[in-house]
């Protein structure tokens, strides 16, 4: 009856046909974890803004407070700094001074502070991450704004007193 050909068994490759599809994912899987790490090491990764330091000039550090952003695919909004910061005991500095922020990562593109004091709003001076406190006494609050060549942005808020 037969033709002595043994039938060709559809099984006989199987194993090879799974390590070859393991192999796939895995290298797959292995892809998206290193383009992910990639994309999120670029600012640091979070899906929040970095907050940044802020010292004054003679050795203080300013407390920051994270404000409105827009990071990644997310955006929120906060009340503006005299509000929100209205029950936080303000940092102390002096008449004139200087204040330096500094990010973890790459520095922002662009910068800009605005300065809110008896609910007046005023842009304030700066060069890049330094500014300088006024001369005047009396409880400020400070929206530092900033944005990343990448698209993100952020505002942070502050609380100085001069004295």
């Amino acid at each position: 009856m037969g033709s002595g050909k043994k039938a060709a068994d559809p099984n006989a490759n199987r194993p090879q046909q799974l390590k070859r599809c393991l192999g796939l994912t895995v290298a797959f899987i292995l892809a998206v974890v290193l383009f992910s790490a990639c994309s999120v090491s670029v600012l640091g990764g979070d899906s929040e803004p970095p907050i940044p330091q802020i010292s004054s000039e003679s050795g203080g550090s300013i407390k920051v407070f994270q404000s409105s952003y827009c990071w990644g695919n997310t955006c929120a909004d906060y009340a503006a700094p005299d509000s929100m910061l209205k029950n936080n005991e303000p940092d102390i500095v002096q008449r004139g001074e200087e204040l330096a922020a500094s990010f973890p990562g790459k520095d922002p593109k662009e910068i800009g502070l605005t300065s809110f004091r008896e609910q007046k709003l005023e842009k304030s001076s700066n060069k890049g991450l330094t500014f300088q406190m006024p001369d005047k006494p009396g409880v400020y609050y400070y929206l530092l704004s900033v944005s990343w060549a990448s698209g993100d942005s952020a505002s942070y808020a502050f609380k100085v007193k001069v004295g």
